[in-house]
């Protein structure tokens, strides 16, 4: 997984709404404190997640998108 940080948390949530908006997630809400209720595609239930969690997952689907694309290492840790 990857430890990147994301200083922007505004963009992390505009990229949870994007995987939202492409059903990579099936929902995702965040109830403030930094914390997360994400719930994803194909699992019946919804996880309570830091933000640094989402974040992580995040950054997860963006490493998978580009390795996909052939612009970079899918085992890569950035």
């Amino acid at each position: 997984m990857s430890t990147a940080v994301i200083a922007d948390r505004d963009i992390v949530s505009d990229f949870v709404t994007v995987l939202v908006t492409h059903r990579h997630l099936h929902t995702a809400e965040q109830l403030g404190g930094g914390r997360w209720r994400v719930r994803r595609t194909g699992s019946e239930r919804p996880e309570l997640l830091t933000a640094d969690q989402v974040e992580e997952l995040v950054m997860d689907h963006v490493i998978s998108a580009f390795a996909a694309r052939g612009l970079a290492d899918a085992g890569a840790d950035f």
